[in-house]
């Protein structure tokens, strides 16, 4: 081989790398923002759930003593608390979003699950549980 021909090959090789190294880069920095995107929306919906959790809605209690002790005791005043978490959580959510709000336990079964909302797919906040009376509650909140 020729000088002239060896630098050629050279050149193509250090061009070569040039390329793939510059497609890695673009492929990979992408998914930087997305999984940026994908935390700050988990966090929100955190703290959209302990927020609906542990706002006081009435004689100093916090929304989930509240539906504790009613939704045990009484299905139908239930609802009404139901309601307000619903509320709540327009108020909270952005215009396009939708929300899945799922109950475990209120009812005196512990596999019992009332929901409210449709959300087959989104971002689950952590599960909120607590235990009363030896029994065990789950709220799950879902954004999509």
């Amino acid at each position: 081989m020729r000088k002239g021909q060896t630098e050629m090959l050279g050149l193509v090789f250090i061009v070569l790398i040039l390329a793939l190294s510059l497609v890695l880069y673009i492929k990979f920095s992408g998914q930087k923002e997305s999984i940026a995107l994908e935390i700050r929306s988990n966090t929100r919906v955190n703290n959209m759930l302990n927020a609906l959790m542990l706002v006081t809605v009435e004689n100093n209690k916090q929304m989930k003593d509240v539906l504790i002790r009613e939704c045990y005791t009484n299905s139908q005043s239930c609802s009404g608390n139901v309601t307000l978490a619903e509320k709540l959580l327009n108020e909270m959510k952005e215009e396009r979003e939708n929300y899945q709000l799922e109950f475990e336990g209120f009812n005196g079964i512990p596999d019992d699950k009332k929901k409210i909302g449709n959300c087959e797919q989104g971002i689950s906040a952590t599960p909120a549980r607590f235990t009363k009376s030896g029994r065990s509650y789950t709220i799950k909140l879902r954004l999509c």
